[in-house]
């Protein structure tokens, strides 16, 4: 009887409102409900239904279902402040994030609501419910991480650590040389560009967000840079060109499927790289490491670039180091990505079964306990509207292109 209560308090609940359920709650059904992260984001459902309560005082600090937040389809915020001045303007162009948000719709990522793609969330100070991006005073170099940490300390509410993603744009930190630097995996990331412009912004916030999400210069397997078969932003050599396909440059993706693995000691350039038709590949001559570029990976390439097509298999370097070894297949990145990391999500946030007290050995007294303040949060409804959050479809949505 008592378990059937409870299941219909959570059934009426998702029927009629969210419960302030008190951060002491400990009951095995509820913490079950508290714990479920149907979409696997990283984001406990309760969040993306009612808000997320952040210091347990039943008010709720970040109204994630005016944001756009789904249960059913997986979501990702990063709040993006920039450095702003008399001597630097280093805010994102609309347009540059609204080609990465886009990327990450057309992601081939089943979600349990039966679509595809993932709703990125940019606060960016556009507006309406996003109001928490604002501008930083020029500042050249800031240390990573302390002075990086610093500045988020200043600017950044720290009732959205469980939420968000932080991003800076700015103008560069120790290494002076890098376009940017972040966790890896994780939740902050910092872009430095020298000479920003619409798609770099862009390419090089996909790229340094894709680190705090846990993907590597090489693809899955390792972190090996330049991999002419690591057909991502991830790979240094797309990162300011976009991915090519078909014979377009400028496509903003992560990895999407295996590829082939690329043994430097044997390399066939009659068949090219063969297993993935419509795009295209960077590679790197190893007498002069000069950059190449083929438009069609199913067609001849030219691997050691002495001006003809070998029938016997050549031996070269193709991705800049001179090394001649097996380039790994990097994997298909999409279906990788690690939601929560760093401060994101909560380690109460499980997509497993949560195991219930009595089955932990529980004694009565700590079940009776449980029992006392499941009663107590069920006195507690709030009444949030609920939301229906319609993805956009593929046709509407235009890959942003770098100009050449």
């Amino acid at each position: 009887m008592y378990r059937t209560c409870i299941l219909f308090l959570f059934i009426l609940l998702w029927l009629v409102g969210p419960t302030a359920i008190p951060a002491t709650a400990t009951d095995p059904d509820l913490l079950a409900v508290r714990q479920r992260d149907t979409d696997g984001d990283g984001l406990p459902d309760l969040w993306e239904i009612r808000g997320y309560d952040a210091d347990g005082d039943g008010i709720v600090d970040i109204d994630l279902p005016a944001m756009g937040a789904d249960p059913q389809h997986k979501d990702i915020f990063v709040e993006a402040d920039w450095m702003d001045g008399a001597t630097c303007h280093r805010r994102p162009p609309a347009r540059s994030i609204q080609g990465v948000v886009q990327a990450f719709a057309r992601a081939p990522v089943r979600n349990p609501d039966g679509t595809t793609g993932i709703n990125l969330h940019v606060d960016y100070g556009q507006g309406g419910s996003y109001q928490g991006g604002n501008a930083i005073s020029c500042q050249d170099p800031v240390s990573w991480p302390d002075g990086f940490q610093a500045l988020k300390a200043a600017n950044f509410d720290p009732r959205r650590r469980a939420i968000f993603h932080y991003a800076l744009f700015g103008l560069g930190f120790d290494d002076a040389d890098s376009t940017g630097i972040s966790e890896t995996p994780g939740d902050d990331l910092f872009i430095t560009l020298k000479q920003p412009n619409v798609f770099n912004q862009a390419s090089t916030f996909m790229h340094e967000l894709g680190h705090n999400l846990g993907l590597k210069h090489g693809g899955l397997p390792d972190a090996v840079p330049y991999k002419p078969n690591h057909l991502s932003v991830m790979n240094y050599s797309f990162q300011f060109t976009g991915v090519i396909l078909k014979g377009e440059t400028g496509i903003l993706d992560y990895a999407r499927s295996t590829t082939c693995d690329l043994d430097e000691t044997a390399l066939n350039e009659q068949t090219g790289m063969g297993c993935v038709p419509a795009y295209g590949t960077i590679w790197y001559c190893e007498n002069d490491r000069r950059k190449r570029i083929t438009n069609n990976t199913t067609e001849a390439i030219d691997w050691n670039c002495d001006g003809r097509i070998e029938e016997e298999t050549v031996a070269t370097s193709i991705n800049k180091d001179r090394r001649r070894t097996v380039l790994r297949d990097p994997g298909n990145e999409w279906a990788a990505l690690r939601y929560q990391a760093g401060n994101i999500g909560s380690s109460r946030a499980r997509s497993e079964q949560f195991v219930p007290l009595a089955a932990r050995g529980a004694s009565q007294t700590e079940l009776e306990q449980a029992a006392q303040q499941t009663r107590l949060a069920a006195k507690a409804i709030l009444p949030p509207p609920f939301f229906a959050l319609t993805p956009a479809s593929s046709s509407q949505i235009q890959p942003i292109v770098a100009k050449r």
